[in-house]
């Protein structure tokens, strides 16, 4: 049995707004989050799959190895409460605000 990886609508059920994207370059490691409306992706595209589908670059080093990740930050543990602090902080956000360090193309 194999499973599927999980897509983009997948993990928007489960509470992440977007993505956390980190320069790969190790004397560099850059990071930014992304909301999932700012990177324009389907619903079903698998996450893996994402810094592929988007060439990010880094800002700061120009390179283009990124790590992506789940944006986890925003989302509290379960029995936690619920409330204003679900929402993401990048949710409304201008994209030049959210892509201080990397911007894709």
């Amino acid at each position: 049995m194999t499973c599927e990886p999980p897509t983009t609508a997948h993990l928007k059920g489960h509470g992440p707004a977007g993505v956390f994207v980190v320069c790969a370059n190790a004397a560099c490691m850059h990071a930014t989050a992304f909301n999932f409306g700012a990177l324009g992706l389907a619903d079903d595209v698998p996450f893996p799959s994402i810094a592929s589908c988007r060439r990010f670059l880094c800002t700061q080093c120009g390179g283009r190895a990124v790590n992506v990740s789940p944006d986890w930050r925003t989302r509290r543990a379960v029995g936690m409460g619920d409330g204003p602090h679900e929402r993401s902080r990048y949710e409304g956000a201008p994209v030049s605000l959210q892509a201080m360090y990397l911007k894709f193309s």
